[in-house]
């Protein structure tokens, strides 16, 4: 998640790191982008705008309503959208 990222971005990360962690057998930890190491092995998730203009390198603002994004990087995955 970016380091500013709302309540509802980090709860969402939160439960996506749960319930990913369950399905490979241990706790996966969440972690502000600007704390992420650039040689991190694995894959992550980008949950977020913030997250997701870092992954990116790009605003994807703004959105349209419902509008949602998911998106493959070589590093992992971007989770982004309207948040209404």
């Amino acid at each position: 998640v970016a380091d500013s990222a709302n309540a509802v971005q980090r709860a969402a990360a939160e439960e996506l790191a749960n319930y990913a962690g369950k399905i490979v057998g241990h706790k996966i930890e969440t972690v502000a982008v600007s704390k992420l190491a650039a040689d991190a092995t694995g894959l992550t998730f980008f949950i977020g705008d913030g997250a997701a203009e870092a992954a990116l390198g790009s605003s994807l603002k703004p959105w349209k309503t419902e509008e949602w994004m998911l998106r493959s990087v070589p590093r992992g995955l971007v989770l982004a959208g309207d948040r209404r």
